[in-house]
């Protein structure tokens, strides 16, 4: 689109080959500029300061050890840079840790996501999407399903409405998309996802999405009990 602002990426990581690797795939897209790299997240907080990015990819050896804390303190700065994490392969443990354990992330990736998936998760990611690669989604619904869950587990409080929205937030919808199919503003949508969120104990979109599969799976269960 003429005269479309650039979403402005920043490239996270311990190991100078994956910067390398993120910044190969982002640079030249219709759209996205790469406006600096960092070898830690707290090189990443200082990095904030000027190059005003929109999103970071934050990928680090062990993502057990990941912080986001200096993110969140730029956040409440009002520079609100949306972080994506990507994991490398490993035990489904530390993928669950990743979503269920982690504050302030809003998309889940593993190592060898394909450049475009990359590229998408970045644009879904700006317009406000929680992309989550399906391997890690996959290890978080069996985390959930494994646990002792009932339908009392849904809060009775989410009205119609908002189980609606809850739902376009399973598919990937995001603000806008759920805002134009509902007639709804987006303050409105917005407002609504965060009381969504607090009704689940969900921390964001992508936790969300996984406690609605933890529920959906338990009342398929006591159906087919």
């Amino acid at each position: 689109m003429t005269g479309a602002k650039s979403i402005r990426v920043l490239t996270v990581a311990d190991r100078a080959v994956m910067r390398l690797g993120m910044q190969t795939a982002l640079r030249g897209q219709a759209g996205i500029e790469v406006v600096g790299e960092a070898a830690s997240v707290a090189e990443a907080a200082q990095i904030l300061e000027t190059s005003g990015a929109d999103v970071a990819l934050v990928a680090l050896c062990n993502p057990l050890a990941i912080d986001l804390s200096p993110f969140r303190a730029e956040q409440r700065k009002g520079r609100d840079c949306r972080v994506i994490l990507i994991a490398p392969h490993t035990d489904p443990d530390t993928m669950v840790h990743l979503v269920m354990g982690i504050r302030g992330a809003v998309g889940y990736l593993i190592e060898d996501v394909e450049p475009e998936a990359l590229i998408e998760a970045v644009r879904s990611v700006h317009a406000g999407g929680s992309p989550m690669d399906s391997q890690v989604a996959s290890f978080v619904a069996g985390y959930l399903r494994h646990r002792s869950v009932t339908a009392a587990d849904a809060p009775l409080a989410l009205t119609i409405d908002e189980l609606e929205i809850l739902k376009r937030i399973v598919h990937g919808q995001t603000n806008r998309e759920i805002g134009e199919f509902l007639a709804l503003e987006d303050s409105v949508v917005k407002s609504r996802v965060s009381r969504i969120l607090r009704k689940v104990g969900a921390k964001n979109r992508a936790a969300a999405a996984a406690w609605w599969a933890r529920y959906a799976q338990a009342v398929e269960a006591q159906e087919q009990a």
